[in-house]
């Protein structure tokens, strides 16, 4: 666990650096983590979020290494507000992605992507 937060502090300095004679670029990004049972919590209370979407993954660590988490959505069914996350189940920690307002589903006319 110490271990993940360490990596995840490291992303304190966040700076965009561009991949030489590639498209690609890579951020490395601040996030906040508390244990699973805190934050869930915290978005019920204080956002009146709760969970709509969970799924495995993988992310790459600032270390260059990869973590393998849950990643969740959670939505205010009422306001649209909604909180991505990001938890460690084995060592009770969940970390904030993103959060937004105007949740809404994608409508693609007709086409699959």
């Amino acid at each position: 666990m110490l271990q993940k937060l360490a990596v995840i502090l490291l992303g304190l300095a966040a700076f965009v650096t561009p991949v030489a004679a590639q498209d690609n670029i890579q951020m490395t990004i601040i996030t906040e983590c508390n244990s699973i049972s805190n934050l869930r919590a915290y978005l019920k209370k204080e956002h009146g979020e709760i969970a709509f979407s969970s799924a495995p993954g993988i992310f790459k660590r600032v270390d260059e290494q990869y973590a393998r988490g849950i990643f969740r959505t959670y939505i205010n069914p009422k306001t649209y507000t909604f909180t991505s996350t990001v938890e460690f189940v084995e060592d009770d920690v969940a970390c904030i992605i993103s959060m937004g307002d105007d949740f809404a589903p994608v409508i693609h006319e007709g086409n699959t992507y």
